[in-house]
Protein backbone atom coordinates (compact mmCIF):
# COMPACT_ATOMS: atom_id res chain seq x y z
CA UNK A 1 0.00 0.00 0.00
CA UNK A 2 1.38 3.43 -0.98
CA UNK A 3 2.00 6.15 1.60
CA UNK A 4 -0.99 8.25 0.44
CA UNK A 5 -3.33 5.28 0.91
CA UNK A 6 -1.95 4.55 4.37
CA UNK A 7 -2.93 8.12 5.35
CA UNK A 8 -6.39 8.05 3.81
CA UNK A 9 -9.78 6.39 3.87
CA UNK A 10 -11.98 5.26 0.97
CA UNK A 11 -15.40 3.67 1.45
CA UNK A 12 -18.21 2.44 -0.78
CA UNK A 13 -21.63 3.28 0.71
CA UNK A 14 -25.15 2.31 -0.24
CA UNK A 15 -27.81 4.91 -1.01
CA UNK A 16 -28.67 5.29 2.69
CA UNK A 17 -25.03 5.95 3.66
CA UNK A 18 -24.33 2.54 5.17
CA UNK A 19 -20.89 1.05 4.53
CA UNK A 20 -20.86 -1.66 1.84
CA UNK A 21 -17.13 -2.01 1.30
CA UNK A 22 -13.95 -0.67 2.90
CA UNK A 23 -11.57 0.16 0.04
CA UNK A 24 -8.86 1.86 2.13
CA UNK A 25 -8.69 2.61 5.85
CA UNK A 26 -5.35 4.09 6.85
CA UNK A 27 -6.90 5.65 9.96
CA UNK A 28 -8.50 2.44 11.31
CA UNK A 29 -11.88 4.20 11.39
CA UNK A 30 -13.86 1.07 10.53
CA UNK A 31 -12.52 -1.07 13.35
CA UNK A 32 -15.49 -2.38 15.28
CA UNK A 33 -17.51 -2.62 12.04
CA UNK A 34 -19.58 0.59 12.20
CA UNK A 35 -22.74 0.35 10.16
CA UNK A 36 -22.82 3.78 8.53
CA UNK A 37 -20.48 6.53 7.36
CA UNK A 38 -21.77 8.90 10.04
CA UNK A 39 -20.71 6.46 12.77
CA UNK A 40 -16.98 6.72 11.90
CA UNK A 41 -17.12 10.45 12.75
CA UNK A 42 -17.41 12.32 16.03
CA UNK A 43 -20.98 13.17 17.15
CA UNK A 44 -20.31 16.88 16.50
CA UNK A 45 -19.82 16.16 12.79
CA UNK A 46 -22.85 13.88 12.39
CA UNK A 47 -25.30 16.48 11.07
CA UNK A 48 -22.72 17.98 8.73
CA UNK A 49 -21.96 14.48 7.42
CA UNK A 50 -25.63 13.98 6.59
CA UNK A 51 -25.59 17.25 4.62
CA UNK A 52 -22.42 16.06 2.87
CA UNK A 53 -24.13 12.83 1.75
CA UNK A 54 -27.23 14.76 0.70
CA UNK A 55 -25.06 17.06 -1.44
CA UNK A 56 -23.56 13.99 -3.16
CA UNK A 57 -27.03 12.54 -3.84
CA UNK A 58 -28.42 15.80 -5.24
CA UNK A 59 -25.37 17.02 -7.21
CA UNK A 60 -23.60 13.65 -7.84
CA UNK A 61 -20.40 14.90 -6.17
CA UNK A 62 -19.12 16.92 -3.21
CA UNK A 63 -15.59 18.06 -2.45
CA UNK A 64 -13.44 19.34 0.45
CA UNK A 65 -15.86 18.89 3.35
CA UNK A 66 -14.06 19.03 6.71
CA UNK A 67 -15.30 16.39 9.18
CA UNK A 68 -13.81 15.32 12.51
CA UNK A 69 -12.74 11.77 13.40
CA UNK A 70 -11.04 10.20 16.39
CA UNK A 71 -7.60 8.91 15.39
CA UNK A 72 -4.87 7.64 17.74
CA UNK A 73 -6.79 9.00 20.72
CA UNK A 74 -7.00 12.52 19.31
CA UNK A 75 -9.60 14.50 17.39
CA UNK A 76 -8.43 14.88 13.79
CA UNK A 77 -10.03 16.95 11.02
CA UNK A 78 -10.10 15.15 7.66
CA UNK A 79 -11.11 16.53 4.28
CA UNK A 80 -13.72 14.35 2.53
CA UNK A 81 -14.89 14.21 -1.06
CA UNK A 82 -17.43 11.85 -2.60
CA UNK A 83 -19.09 10.75 -5.83
CA UNK A 84 -22.39 9.10 -6.75
CA UNK A 85 -21.76 6.05 -8.92
CA UNK A 86 -23.99 4.97 -11.81
CA UNK A 87 -25.21 2.00 -9.77
CA UNK A 88 -26.49 4.31 -7.02
CA UNK A 89 -23.68 3.61 -4.55
CA UNK A 90 -21.52 6.39 -3.10
CA UNK A 91 -17.71 6.34 -2.97
CA UNK A 92 -16.28 8.57 -0.23
CA UNK A 93 -12.57 9.44 -0.02
CA UNK A 94 -10.92 11.23 2.92
CA UNK A 95 -7.48 12.56 3.78
CA UNK A 96 -5.75 15.22 5.83
CA UNK A 97 -6.02 17.73 2.96
CA UNK A 98 -7.46 18.19 -0.53
CA UNK A 99 -3.98 17.47 -1.94
CA UNK A 100 -3.94 14.11 -0.16
CA UNK A 101 -7.25 13.29 -1.84
CA UNK A 102 -5.79 14.14 -5.26
CA UNK A 103 -2.88 11.77 -4.61
CA UNK A 104 -5.32 9.08 -3.46
CA UNK A 105 -7.31 9.45 -6.69
CA UNK A 106 -4.10 8.90 -8.66
CA UNK A 107 -3.09 5.85 -6.62
CA UNK A 108 -6.56 4.31 -6.70
CA UNK A 109 -6.80 4.78 -10.46
CA UNK A 110 -3.30 3.29 -10.89
CA UNK A 111 -4.37 0.27 -8.85
CA UNK A 112 -7.41 -0.11 -11.10
CA UNK A 113 -5.11 -0.11 -14.14
CA UNK A 114 -2.91 -2.81 -12.58
CA UNK A 115 -6.02 -4.85 -11.99
CA UNK A 116 -7.05 -4.25 -15.61
CA UNK A 117 -3.63 -5.45 -16.84
CA UNK A 118 -3.98 -8.60 -14.77
CA UNK A 119 -7.42 -9.12 -16.31
CA UNK A 120 -5.93 -8.56 -19.78
CA UNK A 121 -3.26 -11.24 -19.34
CA UNK A 122 -5.85 -13.69 -18.05
CA UNK A 123 -8.21 -13.02 -20.95
CA UNK A 124 -5.31 -13.37 -23.40
CA UNK A 125 -4.47 -16.82 -22.03
CA UNK A 126 -8.09 -17.91 -22.31
CA UNK A 127 -8.43 -16.47 -25.82
CA UNK A 128 -5.29 -18.26 -27.02
CA UNK A 129 -6.70 -21.52 -25.70
CA UNK A 130 -9.80 -20.86 -27.76
CA UNK A 131 -7.72 -19.48 -30.69
CA UNK A 132 -9.45 -16.08 -30.64
CA UNK A 133 -7.74 -12.90 -31.89
CA UNK A 134 -6.48 -10.46 -29.23
CA UNK A 135 -6.85 -7.22 -31.20
CA UNK A 136 -10.23 -6.41 -29.63
CA UNK A 137 -8.84 -7.01 -26.16
CA UNK A 138 -5.84 -4.73 -26.88
CA UNK A 139 -8.17 -1.97 -28.09
CA UNK A 140 -10.32 -2.30 -24.98
CA UNK A 141 -7.31 -2.02 -22.68
CA UNK A 142 -5.99 0.99 -24.58
CA UNK A 143 -9.36 2.69 -24.22
CA UNK A 144 -9.37 1.75 -20.53
CA UNK A 145 -5.97 3.44 -20.05
CA UNK A 146 -7.18 6.58 -21.85
CA UNK A 147 -10.31 6.62 -19.72
CA UNK A 148 -8.22 6.32 -16.55
CA UNK A 149 -6.13 9.33 -17.65
CA UNK A 150 -9.27 11.34 -18.30
CA UNK A 151 -10.65 10.34 -14.91
CA UNK A 152 -7.49 11.57 -13.20
CA UNK A 153 -7.69 14.90 -15.04
CA UNK A 154 -11.40 15.24 -14.30
CA UNK A 155 -10.78 14.54 -10.62
CA UNK A 156 -8.10 17.24 -10.50
CA UNK A 157 -10.34 19.74 -12.29
CA UNK A 158 -13.28 18.97 -9.99
CA UNK A 159 -11.13 19.50 -6.91
CA UNK A 160 -9.90 22.81 -8.35
CA UNK A 161 -13.44 23.96 -9.19
CA UNK A 162 -14.75 23.02 -5.76
CA UNK A 163 -11.84 24.87 -4.13
CA UNK A 164 -12.64 27.97 -6.21
CA UNK A 165 -16.29 27.68 -5.19
CA UNK A 166 -15.27 27.49 -1.54
CA UNK A 167 -13.07 30.57 -1.96
CA UNK A 168 -15.97 32.38 -3.63
CA UNK A 169 -18.23 31.59 -0.68
CA UNK A 170 -15.56 32.73 1.79
CA UNK A 171 -15.10 35.98 -0.13
CA UNK A 172 -18.85 36.60 -0.18
CA UNK A 173 -18.98 36.00 3.56
CA UNK A 174 -16.12 38.42 4.27
CA UNK A 175 -17.46 41.14 1.96
CA UNK A 176 -20.97 40.82 3.37
CA UNK A 177 -19.67 40.97 6.93
CA UNK A 178 -17.66 44.13 6.20
CA UNK A 179 -20.67 45.80 4.50
CA UNK A 180 -23.22 45.04 7.22
CA UNK A 181 -22.04 47.58 9.83
CA UNK A 182 -21.66 50.65 7.55
CA UNK A 183 -25.02 49.97 5.89
CA UNK A 184 -26.65 49.74 9.31
CA UNK A 185 -25.08 53.07 10.27
CA UNK A 186 -26.35 54.75 7.08
CA UNK A 187 -29.89 53.49 7.64
CA UNK A 188 -29.78 54.46 11.34
CA UNK A 189 -28.61 58.02 10.67
CA UNK A 190 -31.21 58.47 7.91
CA UNK A 191 -34.04 57.39 10.24
CA UNK A 192 -32.66 59.62 13.01
CA UNK A 193 -32.68 62.66 10.73
CA UNK A 194 -36.20 61.83 9.52
CA UNK A 195 -37.40 61.89 13.13
CA UNK A 196 -35.96 65.39 13.56
CA UNK A 197 -33.43 64.37 16.21
CA UNK A 198 -30.63 66.08 14.25
CA UNK A 199 -32.63 69.25 13.56
CA UNK A 200 -35.55 70.24 11.33
CA UNK A 201 -35.73 69.03 7.71
CA UNK A 202 -37.78 70.14 4.73
CA UNK A 203 -40.37 67.97 3.00
CA UNK A 204 -37.97 67.48 0.08
CA UNK A 205 -35.17 66.42 2.44
CA UNK A 206 -37.57 63.97 4.12
CA UNK A 207 -38.21 62.30 0.74
CA UNK A 208 -34.47 62.02 0.12
CA UNK A 209 -33.87 60.60 3.58
CA UNK A 210 -36.69 58.07 3.16
CA UNK A 211 -35.13 56.90 -0.11
CA UNK A 212 -31.69 56.60 1.54
CA UNK A 213 -33.13 54.64 4.48
CA UNK A 214 -35.17 52.24 2.32
CA UNK A 215 -32.30 51.60 -0.12
CA UNK A 216 -29.72 50.96 2.62
CA UNK A 217 -32.15 48.68 4.51
CA UNK A 218 -32.76 46.71 1.29
CA UNK A 219 -28.99 46.36 0.80
CA UNK A 220 -28.65 45.27 4.43
CA UNK A 221 -31.23 42.51 3.86
CA UNK A 222 -29.33 41.43 0.74
CA UNK A 223 -26.08 41.29 2.74
CA UNK A 224 -27.74 39.13 5.40
CA UNK A 225 -29.11 36.82 2.69
CA UNK A 226 -25.66 36.55 1.08
CA UNK A 227 -24.12 35.56 4.43
CA UNK A 228 -26.81 32.90 4.95
CA UNK A 229 -26.50 31.51 1.43
CA UNK A 230 -22.69 31.39 1.45
CA UNK A 231 -22.76 29.56 4.79
CA UNK A 232 -25.29 27.01 3.53
CA UNK A 233 -23.52 26.48 0.19
CA UNK A 234 -20.18 25.84 1.91
CA UNK A 235 -21.70 23.27 4.29
CA UNK A 236 -20.94 25.30 7.41
CA UNK A 237 -24.51 25.42 8.73
CA UNK A 238 -24.97 23.47 11.95
CA UNK A 239 -28.61 22.92 12.87
CA UNK A 240 -29.55 23.15 16.55
CA UNK A 241 -32.50 20.76 16.49
CA UNK A 242 -34.84 20.82 19.45
CA UNK A 243 -38.42 19.75 20.01
CA UNK A 244 -40.47 22.72 18.83
CA UNK A 245 -44.18 23.58 18.92
CA UNK A 246 -44.72 24.56 15.30
CA UNK A 247 -48.28 25.75 15.99
CA UNK A 248 -47.07 28.31 18.55
CA UNK A 249 -44.30 29.49 16.24
CA UNK A 250 -46.72 29.94 13.34
CA UNK A 251 -49.09 31.93 15.55
CA UNK A 252 -46.25 34.24 16.62
CA UNK A 253 -45.04 34.71 13.03
CA UNK A 254 -48.56 35.47 11.79
CA UNK A 255 -49.07 38.04 14.57
CA UNK A 256 -45.88 39.87 13.61
CA UNK A 257 -46.52 39.81 9.86
CA UNK A 258 -50.16 40.77 10.34
CA UNK A 259 -49.02 44.24 11.47
CA UNK A 260 -47.14 44.70 8.17
CA UNK A 261 -50.01 43.23 6.14
CA UNK A 262 -52.58 45.62 7.65
CA UNK A 263 -50.67 48.56 6.20
CA UNK A 264 -51.61 47.21 2.75
CA UNK A 265 -55.14 46.24 3.76
CA UNK A 266 -54.31 42.51 3.62
CA UNK A 267 -55.72 40.00 6.13
CA UNK A 268 -53.80 36.94 7.36
CA UNK A 269 -55.79 33.92 8.58
CA UNK A 270 -54.32 31.00 10.53
CA UNK A 271 -55.78 27.49 10.65
CA UNK A 272 -53.64 25.15 12.74
CA UNK A 273 -54.00 22.48 15.42
CA UNK A 274 -53.36 23.47 19.02
CA UNK A 275 -50.04 21.63 19.16
CA UNK A 276 -47.74 20.43 16.39
CA UNK A 277 -44.40 19.12 17.65
CA UNK A 278 -41.44 18.92 15.26
CA UNK A 279 -37.69 18.47 15.76
CA UNK A 280 -36.15 21.57 14.19
CA UNK A 281 -33.83 24.54 14.53
CA UNK A 282 -36.26 27.21 15.74
CA UNK A 283 -34.34 30.18 14.35
CA UNK A 284 -33.87 28.66 10.92
CA UNK A 285 -37.48 27.49 10.71
CA UNK A 286 -38.75 30.94 11.72
CA UNK A 287 -36.65 32.35 8.87
CA UNK A 288 -38.51 30.03 6.48
CA UNK A 289 -41.98 31.03 7.72
CA UNK A 290 -41.22 34.78 7.80
CA UNK A 291 -39.89 34.66 4.25
CA UNK A 292 -43.00 32.89 2.89
CA UNK A 293 -45.36 35.22 4.77
CA UNK A 294 -43.55 38.41 3.76
CA UNK A 295 -43.53 37.25 0.12
CA UNK A 296 -47.27 36.56 0.24
CA UNK A 297 -47.91 40.08 1.56
CA UNK A 298 -45.39 41.66 -0.82
CA UNK A 299 -47.04 40.29 -3.97
CA UNK A 300 -50.71 40.54 -2.86
CA UNK A 301 -53.17 43.31 -3.68
CA UNK A 302 -55.11 45.39 -1.19
CA UNK A 303 -58.25 43.82 0.37
CA UNK A 304 -57.08 40.23 -0.20
CA UNK A 305 -56.38 37.40 2.25
CA UNK A 306 -53.31 35.30 3.00
CA UNK A 307 -54.20 31.92 4.53
CA UNK A 308 -51.77 29.80 6.59
CA UNK A 309 -52.64 26.16 7.32
CA UNK A 310 -50.79 23.35 9.06
CA UNK A 311 -51.85 19.70 8.98
CA UNK A 312 -50.33 16.42 10.14
CA UNK A 313 -49.98 13.82 7.40
CA UNK A 314 -48.04 11.01 9.06
CA UNK A 315 -45.06 11.00 9.18
CA UNK A 316 -44.79 14.72 8.34
CA UNK A 317 -46.34 18.10 9.07
CA UNK A 318 -47.46 20.02 6.00
CA UNK A 319 -47.63 23.82 6.15
CA UNK A 320 -49.16 25.90 3.36
CA UNK A 321 -49.10 29.66 2.75
CA UNK A 322 -51.76 30.65 0.22
CA UNK A 323 -52.24 34.15 -1.18
CA UNK A 324 -54.67 35.82 -3.59
CA UNK A 325 -51.92 37.76 -5.30
CA UNK A 326 -50.68 38.18 -8.84
CA UNK A 327 -49.51 34.60 -9.37
CA UNK A 328 -46.30 33.49 -11.10
CA UNK A 329 -46.02 32.57 -14.81
CA UNK A 330 -45.57 28.82 -15.23
CA UNK A 331 -42.39 29.25 -17.28
CA UNK A 332 -40.73 31.03 -14.35
CA UNK A 333 -41.55 28.49 -11.62
CA UNK A 334 -38.54 26.25 -12.41
CA UNK A 335 -35.98 28.91 -11.36
CA UNK A 336 -37.94 30.14 -8.36
CA UNK A 337 -35.74 28.37 -5.77
CA UNK A 338 -32.42 29.18 -7.45
CA UNK A 339 -30.11 31.94 -6.11
CA UNK A 340 -31.07 35.27 -7.71
CA UNK A 341 -33.98 33.50 -9.39
CA UNK A 342 -36.19 36.59 -9.68
CA UNK A 343 -39.46 36.47 -11.60
CA UNK A 344 -41.25 39.11 -13.64
CA UNK A 345 -43.73 39.65 -10.77
CA UNK A 346 -43.19 42.89 -8.82
CA UNK A 347 -44.25 43.87 -5.31
CA UNK A 348 -47.67 45.56 -5.34
CA UNK A 349 -46.32 48.49 -3.26
CA UNK A 350 -42.97 48.69 -5.03
CA UNK A 351 -41.18 46.36 -2.59
CA UNK A 352 -37.84 45.03 -3.78
CA UNK A 353 -36.52 41.47 -3.71
CA UNK A 354 -32.96 40.18 -3.27
CA UNK A 355 -33.73 36.99 -5.23
CA UNK A 356 -32.11 34.90 -2.48
CA UNK A 357 -34.89 34.28 0.03
CA UNK A 358 -36.52 31.21 -1.54
CA UNK A 359 -33.14 29.64 -2.33
CA UNK A 360 -32.28 29.90 1.39
CA UNK A 361 -35.73 28.57 2.35
CA UNK A 362 -35.28 25.48 0.16
CA UNK A 363 -31.81 24.69 1.54
CA UNK A 364 -32.92 25.14 5.16
CA UNK A 365 -35.86 22.76 4.65
CA UNK A 366 -33.68 20.19 2.88
CA UNK A 367 -31.26 20.31 5.81
CA UNK A 368 -34.27 19.40 8.02
CA UNK A 369 -35.15 16.47 5.70
CA UNK A 370 -38.13 18.51 4.51
CA UNK A 371 -39.49 19.54 1.10
CA UNK A 372 -41.08 22.59 -0.51
CA UNK A 373 -43.24 23.03 -3.61
CA UNK A 374 -45.30 25.78 -5.21
CA UNK A 375 -48.53 25.96 -7.18
CA UNK A 376 -49.40 29.22 -8.89
CA UNK A 377 -51.81 30.68 -11.43
CA UNK A 378 -51.46 34.14 -12.91
CA UNK A 379 -54.27 36.41 -11.70
CA UNK A 380 -55.38 33.92 -9.02
CA UNK A 381 -52.49 33.57 -6.55
CA UNK A 382 -49.82 31.22 -5.28
CA UNK A 383 -49.60 28.48 -2.66
CA UNK A 384 -46.29 27.41 -1.14
CA UNK A 385 -46.30 24.09 0.75
CA UNK A 386 -43.48 22.70 2.85
CA UNK A 387 -43.15 19.56 4.94
CA UNK A 388 -41.18 18.68 8.06
CA UNK A 389 -40.79 15.33 9.84
CA UNK A 390 -42.76 14.98 13.04
CA UNK A 391 -40.84 14.93 16.29
CA UNK A 392 -40.08 11.38 17.56
CA UNK A 393 -42.96 9.66 19.33
CA UNK A 394 -45.53 12.08 17.82
CA UNK A 395 -48.35 10.37 15.95
CA UNK A 396 -50.85 11.82 13.53
CA UNK A 397 -54.28 12.39 15.13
Amino acid sequence: MTKSLRLGVALRLDEAGDIEEVLVDGFALTEGSPRGFVEILTPASAEKARLFLERIRSERAAFDWELTVSYAGRLTVLTFSGRLQDDGTIVVVGGRSARDIERMYDDLLRINNEQANLLRSTVLELSSMKRRPTETIDEMMELNNELASLQRELARQNVTLERLNQQKNQLLGMVAHDLRNPLGVVAGYARTMMEGLAGPTTERQQRFLERIARTSEHMLRMVDDLVDLSSIESGRVELERRELDLAAMLADAVALNRVLAERKGIAIELDVAETLMVAADGGKLRQVVDNLLSNAVKYSHEATTVRVEARVTDPVVQVSVEDQGQGIPEAELARLFEPFGRTSVKGTAGEKSTGLGLAIVKRILEAHDGTIEVQSEVGVGSTFRFTLPLAPDVEAP
